[in-house]
């Protein structure tokens, strides 16, 4: 067995057990280590607060307040109870890109007041307009995101100095191919044909294959970190872990789109 495998000897309600399912902290970049400080993060949230899926009109899904540059962006629900799915990826980023920005959060080389977290909100939230901007869910943020800090970067050159390419060292994509997905990667998965009908967010932490016993064959399935009132792996409703099929079909023979989004560290 190796160590992604699940155990089911094992009570994977406790931090120690389900980091099992994650991949190994040292084998990972400096920004998936951020995404998987943050899902650690969310998990001692969780257990502190009691935390659990729920999706209502009146909070945001996160397990804590979200600020940006001093101002709430997201809300928790008044108790703390409550969480939804693009609420926790949502989160999740913030924590992340807090942690990976360091001493430079909110400061100079950030992407500024101007643009704040609510822009990118509006896209993990999969906000509904007249232009449909938002339908990629959180993936769309990062092409949005990149143009953003190249503006900030822009207007900062010094003596010729890029810090969009020499002082930051990532890049953002944005894909639909689960087999290039890689650990932290946000999800935004389309069901339906109509994408106005649902959808879910995540967060990728693996591919892998089970048997599927209506074919009688292995299929992959991806792995992800998210927050739902059913998770698998014997954890209960909230942030945990849970996997789908990759080539799900809903009842009219549509295939599930699975989008990718995420950063890489460059040389």
């Amino acid at each position: 067995m190796s160590r992604l495998d699940y155990d089911p000897s094992l009570k994977y309600d406790n931090w120690e057990n389900v980091s099992l399912l994650l991949p190994e902290y040292d084998d990972l970049s400096d920004w998936q280590q951020c995404m998987y400080d943050g899902m650690k993060r969310q998990w001692e949230l969780q257990e502190k607060t009691g935390s659990f899926y729920k999706h209502t009109s009146d909070h945001a899904g996160v397990l804590e307040d979200v600020y940006s540059y001093g101002r709430r962006v997201a809300r928790t629900h008044q108790t703390g109870h409550y969480t939804y799915c693009v609420g926790v990826t949502y989160h999740l980023f913030h924590l992340a890109w807090k942690e990976w920005m360091g001493e430079d959060f909110e400061g100079d080389i950030d992407f500024g007041k101007n643009f704040s977290w609510k822009v990118l909100r509006a896209h993990f939230f999969s906000y509904r307009d007249e232009q449909d901007r938002y339908l990629m869910g959180g993936p769309g943020a990062f092409p949005v995101l990149e143009a953003r800090l190249k503006e900030v970067w822009d207007a900062g050159k010094v003596d010729g100095d890029d810090p969009f390419e020499e002082g930051f060292g990532a890049e953002f994509y944005m894909h639909s191919d689960p087999y290039k997905a890689r650990f932290g990667d946000i999800i935004s998965m389309q069901p339906h044909e109509n994408p106005h009908k649902g959808g879910h967010a995540c967060v990728f932490v693996s591919l892998e294959k089970r048997w599927h016993s209506k074919s009688k064959q292995m299929k992959d399935i991806v792995r992800v970190w998210n927050t739902h009132p059913y998770n698998r792996y014997g954890m209960k409703s909230g942030c945990g872990l849970r996997w789908y099929w990759v080539d799900r079909k809903d009842k009219a023979g549509f295939q599930r789109i699975l989008r990718f989004g995420g950063l890489k560290e460059t040389d």
